[in-house]
Formats: C-alpha cells, sequence, structure tokens
C-alpha cells in the first residue's frame, strides 16, 4: 500500500533515517521508497516527505524516530499525509479525462541505456511507473505497449537544473491520452499519474530527486486542448 508520511526533524536525523533506510533496502533493485526533503521551515527543522511502496516497510525506523523525540509526525490533515492501496488506485483512477498536468516539484533525471537524461522522456518516464508497480504491487500492469505509444506531450515548461547527482530538469509537462482509446487505457493512465506521487520520477528518488504529482490547475490554452 503506497503511503506517506511527513516529518519535521533535523537534517541530522534525516541523514540518519536516509543512511538506514538505505542500509535495509540495499539488496532490492527496485527501492520500496522515496525521499523528499523540503526546505527549512520557519522554527528551523526541515520538513521531510518519506513515502513507502510496500506495506510496513518503513514503520520501524519512523516510529523509532518519533518515539525517541527526534522527529515530529504531521497529522493526516497535511495534503502530503495521504495513502491508498493499488487496488484503491486502480479502482479510483479517472476512467474519461486524457489530459493532466504533472509537475516535477525537485530535479529530475531519467536514464536512457546507462546514461542519464536530462528531458522528460515519456517512454523512460511511463516505462519506470509501469515496472515501479509490478515489482511491488503484487499485480502487474499487462497493456504496457498501448499506454508507452499513446501517451503524448502536448506541452511542456521545464528547466534544466543541478542537482548533486548532475544536471537535471524540473517544470511541468501537459499530457494527453491520444482520442480514440479505450476507457480501460485511459483508466492505467490516470492510475499511474496518481502513482507518481508516491514512486517519483527517474534516478535517485530515495535521494529526494524526481518528486512528481498531478498538477490540480488548468492547462495551459496555449497546450491545445482538444
Amino acid at each position: 500500500m503506497p503511503r506517506s508520511v511527513v516529518l519535521y526533524t533535523s537534517d541530522d536525523v534525516f541523514l540518519q533515517i536516509k543512511q538506514r533506510l538505505a542500509e535495509r533496502f540495499a539488496p532490492e533493485k527496485v527501492k520500496p521508497y522515496t525521499c523528499s526533503p523540503a526546505p527549512f521551515s520557519e522554527t528551523g527543522a526541515r520538513r521531510v516527505r518519506i513515502t513507502e511502496l510496500v506495506p510496513y516497510s518503513l514503520a520501524p525506523i519512523i516510529d523509532d524516530v518519533v518515539g525517541k523525540g527526534q522527529a515530529l509526525a504531521v497529522s493526516a490533515a497535511d495534503r502530503d499525509v495521504c495513502g491508498a492501496s493499488y487496488e484503491e488506485l486502480l479502482e479510483n483512477a479517472d476512467r474519461f479525462h486524457r489530459e493532466t498536468l504533472l509537475q516535477f516539484s525537485s530535479p529530475t533525471i531519467v536514464s536512457l541505456g546507462g546514461y542519464s537524461v536530462s528531458f522528460p522522456v515519456l517512454p523512460l518516464m511511463f516505462s519506470q511507473y509501469i515496472h515501479t508497480w509490478n515489482s511491488l504491487a503484487g499485480f502487474k500492469i499487462t497493456r504496457v505497449p498501448e499506454l508507452l505509444e499513446h501517451v503524448k506531450m502536448k506541452e511542456f515548461k521545464v528547466s534544466y537544473v543541478r542537482s548533486e547527482r548532475g544536471p537535471g530538469f524540473q517544470g511541468w509537462v501537459a499530457l494527453e491520452m491520444e482520442k480514440g482509446r479505450s476507457e480501460e487505457e485511459i483508466h492505467l493512465f490516470n492510475a499511474l499519474i496518481d502513482f507518481t506521487f508516491y514512486c517519483g520520477t527517474g534516478l535517485h528518488t530515495d535521494e529526494g530527486l524526481g518528486q512528481t504529482r498531478r498538477a490540480h490547475r488548468e492547462i495551459p490554452k496555449s497546450a491545445g486542448r482538444a
């Protein structure tokens, strides 16, 4: 069950959390978590969103630091504290809207043939979403060719940004599932877009890169809405 928690803590404790997670899941090719640090708050604490993609994978570590008073957990009223099973993500996904905006709120790097790419290449992005889902959900998305072939980029506004892991991009893309596609394909498309909040995009999502979410705002008119 993908689930996110938000903590206020110090940089030192956050580093400890990352190290403990990295050690615990070192053998895993697909990491079952993402970490998303934000700038310091007015109180001087670091706001951190940590997402687990497998149930209870984070609980022992999070409960430990919260129980010791090293971190403060934010209540469920916060918009970044949420969770849904993979079944719920699929069941509740929109079946009719073919368009969306996808926001990249931290430096994002995708990989092509072992090379880092600082541009939102859709087949690479959606291949990652599907691979992560299929590796961790317990049931697979099988309509892969249709999704990869028929999701198009209508418009984008991304900027080149630097990160500790190299050059990346940040900004948004307007996406569309082509006209004439089936309700099932639109449904899967939207389920994966909702999933990006938990899984992130591209490389090093366990280190804060690739923070991604559906942007709930109007698609720019210049994107040529259908």
